[in-house]
């Protein structure tokens, strides 16, 4: 039996484009609403454990998941933290706080 090492294998994310194609709610859109929300889009960062979207904060942005994960969690009334669930790669979060204008209920932290 013969083996060697496989050269590593750098992969580069999913365009913005291609992000948004991936999601249900893109059939409801043209191609061409679709190119116009990825020219304003920009990819973001974040390190484990940093707070996305806080309790209770009003989001700016509608997020698209493209690699790891984002753990969504409330806080209940005798204070104790509860995950609800844990996003990955596809999910997306904020539209509904966005839109209705009403704070997030969740806070949205990265894994």
């Amino acid at each position: 039996m013969r083996i060697r090492r496989a050269p590593p294998v750098q992969t580069e994310p999913p365009t913005i484009l291609l992000a948004l194609k991936g999601l249900y709610m893109a059939g409801l859109l043209t191609y061409e609403e679709l190119e116009q929300i990825a020219a304003r889009a920009v990819y973001a960062h974040f390190d484990s454990g940093h707070v996305i979207l806080a309790e209770g904060a009003m989001s700016d942005a509608f997020y698209i998941i493209v690699g790891g994960l984002v753990e969504a969690a409330i806080t209940l009334p005798d204070r104790t933290r509860t995950v609800t669930e844990v996003l990955e790669p596809g999910s997306h979060f904020g539209i509904t706080t966005m839109l209705a204008n009403e704070p997030s209920f969740l806070e949205l932290h990265a894994q």
